[in-house]
């Protein structure tokens, strides 16, 4: 999930290109966009966009569209967001650690929780473009909720064992033909695969040097 309801562009290669031009700097930025009339959204999103003095108080998306299917085969394509539940506060933590320090302070408080709610599309609503956003009058349904409970420094953590690939799913959700969900899924299994390198070759070092 990320902050933004929706991306930038369509596919893979527009990705690519906008990454390209982050890189290059503002002009060039300025330019892809103008070439790219297909981030209005996106644009109209950013431009109101205020981030969060906390990681326990902003609202994340599931940007891509999956299919929900029930027992008669049936699907509907919904999307994801989860919303924050903890109350306000103001974040004492300066520096580039900040929202880290802050959220762990949260926790020490208790769980950290966010309402994890289902936007249902409609048949004109296409699934399969993430650039797009749905009407906020769509259907939604809160599924539950989401409680965190403790947190590690990342390079102690388990994530470097895990492959976050979003096309494994569970029973009952089946990926749409969108082309960006598809290319995260190979993008996430080269940087574990790379993880997994590093992992292998530090294990290596450590055995010679003994």
């Amino acid at each position: 999930m990320n902050t933004p309801p929706v991306m930038a562009v369509t596919n893979p290669h527009d990705f690519y290109q906008q990454i390209v031009a982050l890189k290059q700097g503002k002009e060039a930025v300025k330019d892809f966009f103008a070439e790219h009339p297909e981030s209005a959204d996106f644009l109209a999103w950013k431009a109101s966009y205020t981030p969060s003095s906390s990681f326990a108080l902003e609202t994340y998306h599931s940007i891509n569209a999956f299919y929900l299917v029930d027992e008669k085969a049936q699907r509907q394509a919904i999307r994801w967001k989860m919303l924050p539940l903890n109350e306000e506060s103001k974040n004492p933590y300066t520096g580039k650690d900040a929202l880290q320090q802050e959220f762990a302070t949260q926790l020490e408080k208790g769980a950290v929780r966010f309402n994890w709610q289902f936007i249902f599309a409609k048949q004109e609503d296409d699934e399969n473009n993430p650039a797009k956003l749905w009407p906020s009058n769509r259907a939604k349904v809160d599924a539950g909720e989401i409680f965190i409970t403790h947190w590690q420094p990342q390079l102690s953590g388990n994530c470097h064992a895990l492959n976050f690939d979003p096309l494994i799913l569970p029973s009952g959700v089946i990926a749409t033909e969108d082309q960006i969900l598809r290319a995260r899924s190979a993008a996430y299994a080269e940087s574990y695969r790379r993880r997994a390198k590093e992992q292998l070759m530090g294990a290596l070092e450590e055995t010679a040097n003994d």
